[in-house]
């Protein structure tokens, strides 16, 4: 987005959300800023500050590795932003794939192959 409007990524510094003077904003203020933003575009109370971090984390985590989100958003640790802000896709099924559990063409069932064992059952 800001590099749509020629900004620059070195010129990215500061609060995302700072106030008239740069500074932290205060928590009412915020909280009035971002009511009359949510009406002003018809967002329901669903969308908090939380909701808005969580989904850029997500974004961010997507888009690069989670060592660099992580070092984004501020966090010490990469469990931080993995585990609190990260949301979840759909479970990959590239697991399963790999340990041959889906693999039909094989074995032409779709469980998975049993152990060869020494005393077969009957």
């Amino acid at each position: 987005m800001a590099a749509t409007q020629g900004i620059r990524p070195e010129e990215l510094t500061g609060w995302v959300f700072p106030n008239t003077l740069g500074g932290l904003r205060e928590a009412s203020n915020l909280r009035r800023d971002w009511r009359a933003f949510r009406k002003r575009h018809g967002i329901g109370d669903w969308f908090t500050p939380r909701t808005f971090r969580r989904t850029v984390a997500t974004l961010v985590t997507d888009a690069l590795p989670a060592r660099e989100a992580s070092d984004l958003l501020g966090h010490s640790r990469v469990s931080q932003t993995t585990d609190t802000y990260v949301g979840r896709s759909l479970p990959s099924r590239r697991p399963a794939v790999v340990l041959g559990v889906l693999d039909v063409a094989k074995n032409g069932s779709k469980t998975a192959p049993r152990s060869e064992s020494k005393n077969p059952r009957p």
